[in-house]
């Protein structure tokens, strides 16, 4: 599985790093995987489609990050992907392939953009 850092993940999202850290923190566990210190968390493709729909939910429909999370999973992972029955009268549709295009033409700017921190000690200077 292909996965891409967590700060390749916040630009693909269009979130600055804290903000994306934040919502990891609301989702808990089951959205990404811990770091540790010095060494970025890795998200998975698939994981950050379902984040990024997250953050779609959350911001256009005003809901918590819990409750956008699980609408999005319940979307993704519908019998019929990107129409959800939510009661007898209402029904959610979203464009699924728009949404992966999109995703996708953020994660080519991303990739672009986002350049990884060097690490460790700088090198010596020669005098």
């Amino acid at each position: 599985m292909r996965a891409v850092t967590s700060a390749t993940a916040a630009a693909v999202l269009q979130l600055d790093r804290k903000a994306f850290d934040n919502l990891l923190q609301r989702l808990g566990e089951s959205s990404a995987p811990r770091g540790r210190q010095g060494v970025e968390r890795r998200i998975g493709l698939s994981q950050l489609e379902e984040l990024f729909l997250t953050s779609e939910l959350s911001t256009h429909l005003g809901l918590s990050a819990r409750e956008a999370n699980r609408l999005a999973r319940a979307l993704i992972e519908a019998d019929a992907p990107g129409r959800l029955q939510i009661g007898p009268l209402v029904r959610l549709e979203m464009d699924l392939p728009a949404l992966r295009n999109e995703l996708r033409r953020r994660y080519e700017a991303a990739v672009e953009s986002v350049v990884r921190p060097r690490r460790g000690r700088p090198p010596r200077r020669l005098a």
